[in-house]
């Protein structure tokens, strides 16, 4: 739950940005607001193997570590382990921190009591209890549980607590459990997965400058980054063009408010060292091959600079020329109508002219817009069950996305072209009780 960290953390004022700073978790404030791509992580969590803590994705195993947990969110791989005892909550703080009448302690009540809260502690303590449930160790439910409470007692402590650890070993532990079982749902530090994935497997068609990524990664991701990812990762399907092993994080661009003091400086070199040791053992039976393949760590400076400057120059074609997008996308239907033309099953169609590539572009405004992130879809299907070749012939709107999902089962299931009959007399006797 990124987004909701992230707008509590836009809510806080310098005093309390400083005691967040003090815990040592000042990185935190660096999460933005960014969708988690759900459908696409499960699919990533198939490919991750327990046993070796990685994931195998287009024949590359590359591993998930504290190291990664460094880069991306910032926390350093340092201090003392976190164990959670079973033991019941005391009761003076878990009433100290719920609201009067509740069974637990809510993210509700802490976003309108944080903001406000004038003691230092009693804010360290609210702020790290919710950054526990909503992005180190978020579960499904809309409230941190009372067991945490131990950690947060003595805030003296909260520092010296190995953070990175504790939110990589509970997102793993939830790997296991759901691609174990599909009825445990998929939870844990999905932040962290997602960007974890985002720049290890790097795709040159989303125009990103990797190179000139502040740290911790996770700063930038923000909404609109994650939903270009995400489309384009629903054509790719896990088509990576650069592979990156170990990230590197770029020091030179830490964001301004977000420096690292000398401890924290020293904890990175020492992390750095040990991580790096413990890498080297990890990935000894990496092909070689691999390895080397196309430079995953770009080596090169010139190819580097000539893919720099290529993808610069077509970002700034799309841009100063928005009707590329669609020649893309029509270069690419015109690719898979060939396919199709040219197998040696039959295609029947009512089409006369398959050149797409030469077919005329008319451009209509004023048409129906999906407002959300997943109509994409029904929008598409009623633009062309409505269009008759000048117009649509029927208006619709977000607002009928729910009720035209409800229908179109039923329209599917009645088509003349369905010929299992005996499915729509079976559909039409439960309509009669």
């Amino acid at each position: 739950m990124p987004g909701k960290l992230a707008a509590l953390c836009r809510n806080l004022n310098e005093r309390q940005r400083g005691i967040v700073k003090k815990i040592g978790l000042d990185s935190l404030l660096s999460i933005p607001s960014m969708p988690i791509q759900r459908m696409l992580l499960e699919s990533l969590v198939e490919k991750y193997n327990v046993i070796d803590r990685n994931f195998t994705v287009n024949g590359h195993n590359v591993g998930i570590s504290t190291w990664d947990v460094y880069c991306i969110l910032g926390l350093v791989d340092k201090g003392e382990k976190i164990e959670i005892s079973r033991k019941h909550a005391d009761r003076k703080w878990f009433d100290l921190y719920k609201q009067k009448g509740d069974t637990a302690i809510t993210f509700k009540y802490l976003e309108q009591r944080i903001p406000k809260e004038k003691d230092d502690d009693h804010f360290a303590r609210m702020f790290v209890l919710y950054a526990i449930g909503t992005i180190m160790a978020p579960s499904s439910k809309e409230y941190v549980g009372s067991n945490y409470l131990e950690l947060v007692v003595d805030v003296s402590r909260i520092k010296g607590l190995n953070w990175a650890q504790f939110t990589l070993d509970h997102l793993l532990e939830n790997l296991a459990a759901f691609k174990s079982s599909r009825r445990t749902g998929l939870v844990g530090n999905l932040a962290l997965l997602q960007v974890w994935y985002f720049e290890h497997f790097q795709a040159a068609g989303d125009c990103f400058n990797y190179a000139f990524h502040e740290h911790p990664l996770i700063r930038n991701w923000d909404h609109e980054k994650v939903m270009k990812r995400a489309r384009l990762e629903s054509i790719k399907k896990f088509g990576a063009e650069k592979v990156v092993i170990h990230l590197e994080p770029n020091e030179s661009k830490v964001c301004p408010d977000n420096n690292l003091d000398q401890e924290s400086g020293d904890q990175y070199d020492e992390a750095m060292r040990h991580e790096k040791f413990e890498n080297k053992d990890r990935n000894e039976n990496v092909d070689q091959g691999e390895e080397n393949q196309g430079d995953l760590h770009g080596d090169s400076k010139d190819d580097e600079s000539k893919m720099k400057e290529s993808l610069e120059s077509v970002k700034m074609l799309l841009t100063r020329f928005p009707e590329m997008h669609t020649l893309f996308q029509r270069c690419g239907i015109h690719s898979i109508l060939q396919a199709i033309m040219s197998s040696t099953e039959k295609f029947k169609s009512r089409w006369s002219n398959y050149d797409i590539l030469n077919w005329d572009i008319v451009v209509k405004k004023n048409i129906p817009q999906q407002s959300d992130v997943c109509s994409c879809g029904i929008f598409t299907i009623k633009y062309m069950q409505y269009w008759n070749g000048s117009e649509l012939t029927s208006p619709f709107s977000q607002k009928d996305m729910e009720t035209i999902r409800k229908e179109m089962p039923a329209e599917l299931i009645m088509s003349p072209f369905n010929e299992l009959t005996s499915i729509k007399d079976h559909v039409i006797d439960m309509d009669k009780f």
